[in-house]
């Protein structure tokens, strides 16, 4: 975490994309940082979205309340599943620091 934190850029120096960096503590509440080539989160993301859909967690007309806290991989995967479903699905990005009672009427 404290890479991250001082030198940011630094994990990501190149002249090419290779990769993307993930941090969060939302879910556990520890630090952590993840760093996948993009092949690698893309192949994650497209392996979900056919578990989802195999186990009918994910049909079509589904609306997506994406309640993870924004910018975190949780929230990103979230996002980037829905837009990968070959289905017509909607997602509301609410993330997770609304009232809970805003949350409510959303769902």
């Amino acid at each position: 975490m404290r890479a991250v934190h001082e030198d940011f850029p630094g994990p990501l120096s190149t002249h090419e994309r290779l990769s993307d960096m993930f941090y969060t503590s939302c879910i556990t509440g520890l630090p952590k940082a993840k760093l996948c080539g993009c092949e690698e989160w893309r192949t994650i993301n497209r392996l979900l979205v056919m578990t989802h859909w195999r186990n009918g967690l994910l049909r079509d007309s589904d609306v997506v309340l994406n309640l993870s806290k924004p910018g975190s991989a949780l929230f990103i995967a979230v996002h980037r599943i829905v837009d990968l479903f070959t289905g017509r699905c909607a997602e509301i990005s609410l993330g997770c620091d609304r009232d809970h009672d805003d949350i409510i009427a959303y769902y």
